[in-house]
């Protein structure tokens, strides 16, 4: 996944570089994303969070 390549350490040394990776930063966090829509519902039954938990361990369980 993606988000696993953010705890890695590396280091820049070239100053030219140390400013291109903080205004790539900078453009990155001012830059606007459109929200992504995702299939999906929330969930706050106690009893159906509990017969989600039981179908996902016994998917889990069975392959």
């Amino acid at each position: 996944m993606a988000a696993s390549s953010i705890t890695k350490n590396f280091v820049i040394a070239d100053k030219d570089d140390v400013e291109a990776f903080a205004d790539a930063l900078e453009k990155a966090a001012n830059t606007d994303y459109p929200p992504i829509p995702t299939l999906g519902r929330q969930v706050t039954d106690p009893k159906e969070i509990k017969a989600l938990m039981i179908r996902l361990k016994e998917k889990k369980m069975n392959g």
